[in-house]
């Protein structure tokens, strides 16, 4: 699932957030529950010009896994 969110600037510059949640890594690709890509959804999402970005990642893991 992704989410957009704009958010304005009030002390800070205007923010886009892109929020990507639940996807799986499949034969080098970002999917989605029906195995859609959304590599295309998260480039439509971006601003124009925004070629590089980073991105984190978040799992649980079990309390016994470093």
């Amino acid at each position: 699932m992704i989410q957009v969110k704009i958010s304005e600037g009030k002390y800070t510059p205007k923010k886009k957030n892109i929020s990507v949640k639940d996807v799986y890594i499949r034969d080098r690709f970002l999917t989605d529950d029906e195995g859609t890509d959304v590599l295309g959804e998260i480039n439509d999402a971006l601003p124009d010009g925004v070629e590089r970005f980073s991105f984190k990642l978040s799992f649980e893991i079990p309390d016994d896994e470093e």
